[in-house]
């Protein structure tokens, strides 16, 4: 599910805030909650949760101030929680969804917010992906190592192997990530 970022500390955007170290104007930003998965590395009713806040854009940048992917699970009474645990004590938001609002509250200070930043967010599922999200799932392919050349291969042709696969499957890589990063900003609320 995909959350459109409206206000910052109870201004509509755009509105100065605090994103890291400093002062910007926030022009834009998002919530993206990608429901649980069971063949992740999380619990089974942690979902992932991807955090972006923007200024205005540039011809060489894109306007990125500030990002968090946690961990995301809601709670029993209701409330979401955003941190890397239920022990987690730092990168913690918390909030409440109201039909189609949520509202988060920093509740613990990180290097992201400060303590009590409040987000306004409505659901927007139904949106266009921008160009700035399209690759948020995506890690890169990296070289996958082999503990053992093949025999006969020279450190250069194993190298060589190696790149020629990671080329071949980096595309499947890229539109694996998307139709995922897709099937997260569709989902219901």
């Amino acid at each position: 599910m995909f959350y459109r970022l409206v206000s910052f500390d109870d201004r509509p955007l755009p509105t100065p805030g605090r994103v890291g170290e400093h002062k910007w104007t926030i022009v834009d930003g998002g919530l993206l909650l990608e429901p649980p998965n069971p063949g992740s590395s999380r619990e089974p009713n942690e979902g992932y949760a991807v955090l972006r806040f923007f200024r205005r854009a540039s011809l060489d940048e894109s306007g990125l101030l500030g990002w968090a992917a946690e961990a995301y699970r809601w709670l029993a009474n209701g409330e979401l929680e955003i941190s890397s645990s239920l022990e987690a004590k730092s990168s913690v938001l918390r909030g409440r969804q109201h039909h189609a609002e949520l509202t988060l509250v920093c509740a613990a200070p990180d290097s992201l917010l400060e303590l009590g930043t409040t987000l306004g967010l409505v659901a927007d599922q139904d949106s266009p992906i921008p160009e700035a999200w399209r690759d948020i799932l995506y890690f890169g392919g990296g070289l996958i190592g082999l503990a053992k050349r093949p025999h006969g291969d020279s450190e250069e042709e194993a190298l060589a192997a190696l790149q020629k696969y990671q080329a071949e499957l980096e595309p499947r890589m890229r539109q694996a990530a998307r139709e995922r990063l897709e099937r997260a900003w569709r989902a219901p609320a």
